[in-house]
């Protein structure tokens, strides 16, 4: 009891710790805004590639293939690409 006491402590103090330095630091906003462009990158190469698999059930059609069929018949809508950055960009803010 007495040992889970001293680790719910040392957790709380290190909490502390941790927001006292981040509250001593300058933030640079450019850093901030590199770090949303290189989050919206990654979201898109995970939603091109969930795509490509067929596991986003936001997409209209089923996955990479069917699309490319749908497009070679005539089909009309957003690329998978564009279906990407789209979704990036709702996300990451």
């Amino acid at each position: 009891m007495l040992q889970k006491i001293r680790g719910r402590i040392s957790q709380e103090v290190g909490k502390l710790i941790l927001i006292i330095l981040v509250g001593c630091t300058t933030i640079n906003e450019g850093s901030i805004e590199e770090a949303k462009r290189q989050t919206r990158l990654d979201v898109v190469r995970a939603c091109e590639n969930d795509i490509f698999w067929g596991l986003i059930s936001d997409y209209p059609l089923t996955d990479y293939t069917t699309y490319m069929i749908w497009l070679e018949m005539g089909g009309t809508g957003p690329s998978p690409s564009e279906f990407c950055h789209a979704y990036a960009q709702e996300v990451v803010r």
